[in-house]
């Protein structure tokens, strides 16, 4: 018995290092870290979702929905995340590196609002 015992015991510690490199290799919405990481970093500073909305200036859903990462990340433009970087007291290429961005150099010209998503947010 000790012998079917030791093959089932196998099977089973198989199949769950097979769970785990499953687990391992399931790729992270960047808009998903990306809020995750909000909801930390305002937890630590004390920040209430209606706080950080309001000091974003947008809509209660709004930021409850870039919190929860349901935003596509394409919709999280670049002054979007300056605002969200100044709230956090984070550095806003941070913010972009989470999103799967590259770094911005300071006063790069492209650190603007694409037309068909300025002023959606509100």
């Amino acid at each position: 018995m000790s012998n079917a015992f030791e093959r089932l015991r196998q099977r089973v510690l198989a199949e769950v290092d097979k769970e785990r490199a499953a687990a391992t290799h399931q790729p992270v919405d960047p808009a998903r870290r990306l809020g995750t990481f909000l909801q930390a970093s305002l937890g630590n500073l004390g920040i209430p979702r209606h706080e950080f909305a309001s000091r974003l200036d947008v809509e209660r859903d709004y930021a409850d929905v870039l919190l929860d990462g349901d935003l596509s990340a394409s919709e999280i433009h670049d002054d979007l995340l300056q605002k969200i970087a100044q709230i956090v007291d984070y550095e806003p290429n941070l913010l972009r590196i989470m999103l799967g961005r590259s770094a911005l150099a300071a006063g790069d010209a492209s650190n603007t609002a694409p037309p068909s998503l300025s002023g959606t947010h509100r």
